[in-house]
């Protein structure tokens, strides 16, 4: 499984970064928000609703050809408790990794 490497940004500044196999940018994702050392002091019930189906999270895989690079962004923040969660990026180094538009 490929590898990804998982940055949140937080409303204060600060970072989190975790690493994860996963076969997807998406299960990475998720895995991240979960299980993250720096998402510890979030409440998981509000945490499963950044991740939760639907429209929770947009996945953005940047364009121009780039592999491996996305930017993910919490697009409703429904619980106060994980509004300082801006977002971040997910970064794939493998050279196989898929273009935008490719299925993934």
């Amino acid at each position: 499984m490929p590898l990804y490497t998982v940055v949140v940004s937080f409303m204060d500044r600060t970072n989190g970064i975790e690493q994860y196999n996963s076969s997807s940018p998406n299960g990475a994702l998720t895995t991240f928000i979960r299980n993250a050392q720096s998402l510890e002091s979030y409440p998981k019930d509000g945490l499963e609703k950044l991740i939760g189906g639907g429209d929770s999270i947009t996945l953005i895989h940047v364009a121009n050809d780039l592999r491996g690079f996305w930017i993910w962004v919490p697009v409703q923040v429904s619980d106060p408790r994980t509004e300082a969660v801006l977002g971040g990026y997910i970064i794939q180094t493998d050279t196989n990794a898929p273009r935008r538009g490719e299925v993934q």
